[in-house]
Formats: structure tokens, C-alpha cells, sequence
């Protein structure tokens, strides 16, 4: 039944495969469209079918809206700032625009029903503690203690900027800008 309305949304184009951020090569994430079409923005709200395809890489990322999830078939194991949790078929889960979170995949595939609300954000990768806009954080070569020039980049670039707490987080459109 999942195959089949995912079949029913590649038909009419509502497909989008996602690669993974460290090689570009590897299907990440299939998203199916289910109202609408996923690479078009929503106004109120959207609907996918998700196909997950391997874990997340090792930073804990926000989504660009609240949004909910139901997982259909399949496992994972969620990273968020208070510790993990096994989420298993028929989980439901509701999440904030600014929580944090990483998947790791315990099955080779995972089928979610996804709502996304309307964007607040752009998307962010918590990196050592501070949020790093995702376009900072993929342009520049992995991450290492050792070599952390990205990381020094973004402390020149926002040190004006008062730090708040992660929790209570409300980004505003400077945060944003592309």
C-alpha cells in the first residue's frame, strides 16, 4: 500500500530525492508529495510520504517548521538535546521549529507519513553548541576539533549577535538570510 502512493505521487512529478550531505551520491531521503508538490513552498500546511534511506549524519539539525510524524513501517533512534529514543511503527511525534534532533537508522528503510507547517526558518545544524545555517555548514569540509575553521567563520560572522538559549530559540529573518 505505501509503494503504491508513492507510485500514485512519482506519476504526477510530486517526487524528490534528497542525497546525503557528505557525498551527494547516496539517496538519503525519497520525499513523495501527497498534497502538492514537494519542491513548491506550502502556505498552510504539507503533506509527504517519506522514504528514509540511511541516518543522519552525526549534528543535530532543526526543521524549517513545526511539523508532525507518524512513522509507517520501520525504526529509528531519535539524538535530541535530553537524550534518545527508539521510535517504532505507528509512533507519532510532534516537534517545534526550533527543537533539535538526529535520526539514526536501525532499519535499511523507514516509511513516514510527514506534515509540515508553514516556514518560520531556514534549516540549522547544531554544531558544537551553536546553530550553524545549513548552506555555512555544508559549504565547508567536514568537521574537525582540530580544524574548526567554518566554526571560527561563523563566531567572526555573528559575534555581535547575543546568544539565547536553544530551547527558547525564535529565529528571526537575519538568522535566515540567503
Amino acid at each position: 500500500m505505501i509503494e503504491e502512493i508513492a507510485n500514485w505521487s512519482e506519476k504526477r512529478g510530486w517526487k524528490r530525492i534528497i542525497l546525503d550531505h557528505i557525498t551527494g551520491i547516496k539517496e538519503y531521503l525519497i520525499r513523495y508529495g501527497l498534497w502538492g508538490n514537494p519542491k513548491e513552498e506550502h502556505k498552510y500546511f504539507a503533506n509527504y510520504l517519506h522514504e528514509i534511506k540511511m541516518s543522519d549524519e552525526d549534528y543535530k539539525h532543526n526543521h524549517p517548521q513545526a511539523w508532525v510524524s507518524i512513522i509507517l513501517r520501520g525504526v529509528y533512534r531519535e539524538h535530541t538535546l535530553y537524550g534518545s529514543k527508539v521510535w517504532r511503527q505507528g509512533s507519532f511525534r510532534f516537534r517545534s521549529a526550533s527543537s533539535w534532533h538526529r535520526l539514526e537508522a536501525l532499519t535499511p528503510s523507514i516509511w513516514t507519513f510527514f506534515i509540515a507547517f508553514p516556514r518560520q526558518h531556514k534549516w540549522m545544524f547544531l554544531i558544537d553548541g551553536m546553530p550553524v545555517y545549513w548552506k555555512i555548514h555544508l559549504a565547508q569540509p567536514p568537521f574537525d576539533k582540530n580544524n574548526a575553521y567554518w566554526l571560527n567563520r561563523w563566531k567572526e560572522l555573528y559575534a555581535n549577535r547575543s546568544r539565547q538559549k536553544l530551547s527558547n530559540t525564535k529565529w528571526s529573518k537575519s538568522y535566515c538570510d540567503e
